[in-house]
């Protein structure tokens, strides 16, 4: 599909379609997965990623203890959280500014304060 027109609202991105002038027609796209070229997305500040781009980090805490790897994030509703990938289990991870401690993205590791135990 081709689109016409796109804007921002709060986390949400409105959609205009060439050749979808109402809401029925709108509507029959309900449920359906977009997605745009990499190439395409808006340049980032300093600070900020793509969750894409953390994916395969190395997660590791404030002892310098391996919780694992980024598998994915997700949106929970309170807060983003990291699913990192060990051996034999997953780990959920919160995104908030007192977990996460430090992003090197030169070597490819998201430094947490965050214990194997939890």
């Amino acid at each position: 599909m081709e689109l016409e027109n796109v804007r921002a609202r709060e986390k949400n991105l409105i959609l205009k379609f060439v050749d979808c002038h109402d809401r029925d027609q709108a509507a029959l796209l309900g449920g359906a997965d977009f997605g745009i070229e990499r190439g395409q997305l808006p340049e980032l500040t300093d600070g900020e990623f793509y969750w894409h781009t953390l994916v395969d980090f190395d997660v590791i805490n404030l002892a310098g203890e391996s919780l694992g790897v980024i598998d994915h994030l997700f949106e929970s509703g309170a807060q983003p959280v990291i699913v990192v990938r060990a051996e034999n289990e997953n780990r959920l991870v919160p995104w908030v500014d007192h977990v996460i401690k430090e992003i090197d993205s030169t070597n490819r590791i998201l430094t947490v304060d965050w214990g194997l135990d939890y």
